[in-house]
């Protein structure tokens, strides 16, 4: 039984909702049945006039907002209980709405104690969502683009917010990519001294480094040329030196030389310069002619010359002399008198005779003949026979390449010895010429290449990837140089080598450091791309990715060989627990004026913000009590770009959590 009130809804056997449409004392009681029969219980209430003076206060005047844009309504009330659509709030909060794509409105109702109710609508406008646009720049490799009050390089993309006429902001997206960067190509000429050569407009004839470049059809650096000119030093000229006889001649350059002169020859030297030979042709002094009397009885006869002499005359017998140029023996065949004892001398070489008496004379000494008749002569003839002294030998070396062969005394002469000829001094005794025949060394020059490990290079027409040597001959075109032995060696620097884990994961946020192993010979490390390292040119730099990323590291050695490999860097996103602006412009327009993350939920507790630019200068921090930062460091505003921030806070467990990451001061 309700005593006059409304039972409106029954919501389950044990509870009922009752409308008491007037105030007063109302009695509700309920029976219900037991072993015996029924059983009934009573309850009294009192309903009061119901005096509802509720008020709310919002400091917030313009509900209208940009396309997914936030707002925090702060408000104040005297009731007892705040429901905003199912949700209640504290009598003093504020209500924070995110990311909002359409209009909204909010079902508010304040209720006191004795459950007086007022419910009112609060509605918030969302102006249409503007349309971002994007386009796509292709720069040179190194170059920059102005984009609003700003250069770029080396970026992946560009995003630039501009005002719209109901003061949103709307975004432009522009895509940078670049052009491949400019190879450089060594080149080395060798100049002999006087030569010149034309690189690139210009004639050098000097030792010089310098580069210059090439471009493509798009109009950036494709080659970079290094060119290194080096000038061969002069070839100092090569003397010899030949004696002949007078009236004799030699073959030089051509041609058939008879007198004393200088003879200079120009030949190509295995580097293709000129060398200079210089023949000096001498002649031997002349040789002053030797007189020989030769005394005879009338009738009697001298062989001479390979023929008997009578009468008086002179004979002339021409010779070689040690130099190998004639000299002349003039015999003078002279009739003694009749009767007059004569006495003569004769000169024989040691182991000759001369024919005296009938009888051969080898030795020295004195014989007498005497002749009876005048026709006989008459008279006491004296032989007196005496030796010439001994003719030193005389020693000649010639100098032959290996292989090559010189004609002495009618024979050609292929190896080292010594031959020895006998000839006729002027005296007519035998002179001993010996020729000493010398075998040239050969000429050998060692030539190096060095190559990176698994690079080749090409010897004489072949590639080689190994270390290896070899040899070849190169005959000479000039007959007085000798053939000359080239040693190739291909040698190979140390391998130089880096290895990375292929991939690694870390959680969004945090950092983690990069490490590299690689070979001892490593000297210099790049690392590209540079974004979100904490250095390009160390080996294990420290990455704080807030994206996915492929890292590449490349190592050189001293020598300039590389090696390279490549990491992948996942970022595992977790769950928000701060809301951190990803740009803000602080332009004093009331909108996105001030840099503050914003809390999920009232159970975090922030300890501490800071925040520092690309070149890790601290612009801005605070405490637990922030109020965002405005873009000034020292009340002076900073200039636009990506700045870093570090934030400590406790969740609701009471965990003490650390957060990094970067936005963009826009102005």
């Amino acid at each position: 039984m309700l005593d006059s009130a409304q039972l409106r809804t029954a919501q389950g056997l044990d509870t009922v909702d009752v409308f008491f449409p007037r105030p007063g004392t109302y009695r509700i009681a309920a029976a219900y049945p037991v072993r015996c029969g029924f059983k009934s219980d009573t309850i009294t209430v009192d309903v009061f006039d119901c005096s509802c003076n509720t008020r709310w206060k919002s400091t917030i005047k313009d509900t209208q907002l940009c396309y997914l844009g936030n707002i925090t309504i702060p408000y104040q009330t005297n009731a007892q209980y705040v429901k905003i659509n199912q949700n209640y709030f504290y009598p003093d909060d504020s209500i924070v709405i995110k990311q909002i794509k359409a209009d909204t409105c909010l079902d508010i109702t304040l209720s006191n104690f004795f459950g007086c109710d007022t419910t009112f609508r609060y509605c918030i406008d969302v102006y249409d969502r503007v349309r971002s646009t994007m386009d796509t720049v292709r720069l040179c490799y190194g170059d920059s683009i102005f984009i609003k009050d700003r250069y770029y390089s080396f970026t992946d993309q560009v995003v630039t917010l501009y005002d719209n006429m109901n003061g949103c902001d709307s975004m432009h997206t522009t895509h940078l990519r670049y052009y491949s960067p400019a190879r450089s190509i060594a080149q080395t000429y060798t100049l002999c001294n006087g030569d010149s050569i034309f690189i690139n407009g210009i004639w050098h004839t000097k030792s010089s480094n310098f580069s210059y470049s090439a471009k493509s059809i798009y109009g950036c650096d494709s080659l970079i040329y290094d060119v290194q000119i080096k000038l061969q030093s002069a070839t100092t000229p090569t003397m010899y030196e030949h004696y002949i006889c007078n009236g004799d001649s030699i073959f030089i350059n051509n041609q058939w030389i008879k007198s004393a002169q200088s003879i200079e020859i120009k030949l190509k030297s295995f580097t293709g310069c000129d060398s200079i030979i210089m023949h000096e042709i001498k002649l031997y002094p002349d040789i002053v002619p030797t007189m020989r009397e030769h005394y005879i009885c009338n009738g009697d006869s001298i062989f001479i010359n390979n023929q008997w002499i009578k009468s008086e005359q002179s004979i002339e017998t021409k010779l070689k002399s040690f130099t190998g140029c004639d000299s002349v023996i003039t015999h003078e065949i002279k009739l003694y008198p009749a009767i007059t004892p004569t006495m003569s001398e004769h000169y024989i070489c040691n182991g000759d005779s001369i024919f005296i008496n009938n009888q051969w004379i080898k030795s020295e000494q004195r014989i007498e003949t005497k002749l009876k008749s005048f026709t006989g002569c008459d008279s006491i003839i004296m032989h007196e026979i005496k030796l010439h002294p001994d003719i030193a030998s005389t020693i000649r070396e010639h100098y032959i390449c290996n292989g090559d062969s010189i004609f002495i005394n009618y024979q050609w002469i292929k190896s080292e010895q010594s031959i020895e000829t006998k000839l006729k001094s002027f005296t007519g005794c035998d002179s001993i010429l010996q020729d000493k025949i010398i075998i040239k060394p050969l000429f050998t020059r060692e030539i190096q290449f060095y190559i990176c490990y698994g690079d080749s290079v090409q010897v004489l027409g072949a590639w080689y990837d190994e270390e290896i040597q070899f040899d070849r001959r190169i005959s000479s075109s000039n007959p007085t140089l000798c053939d000359s032995l080239i040693e190739y060696q291909i040698i190979q620097y140390e391998d130089i080598y880096v290895d990375l884990p292929q991939r690694i994961e870390i959680e969004e946020g945090s950092s983690v450091t990069l490490t590299s192993t690689y070979s001892p010979n490593a000297k210099t490390f790049r690392w590209s791309p540079s974004q979100d390292l904490s250095c390009i040119d160390c080996p294990n730099p420290i990455c704080i990715s807030s994206i996915d990323r492929i890292y590449y590291l490349e190592v050189s050695d001293e020598f300039g060989c590389i090696s390279s490999d490549s990491i992948q860097v996942i970022v595992k996103k977790k769950s928000g627990e701060f809301f951190f602006p990803n740009a803000f412009s602080p332009n004093a327009d009331g909108l996105n004026d001030l840099w503050i993350p914003v809390a999920s939920s009232a159970q975090l507790n922030l300890i501490s913000l800071d925040i520092y630019s690309r070149w890790g200068e601290q612009v801005y921090s605070c405490t637990s009590s922030c109020k965002g930062w405005d873009g000034k460091m020292n009340d002076q505003s900073v200039n636009p770009g990506v700045y870093v921030y570090h934030m400590v806070f406790r969740d609701e467990r009471g965990d003490r959590k650390e957060v990094n990451g970067e936005f963009t001061l826009l102005r």
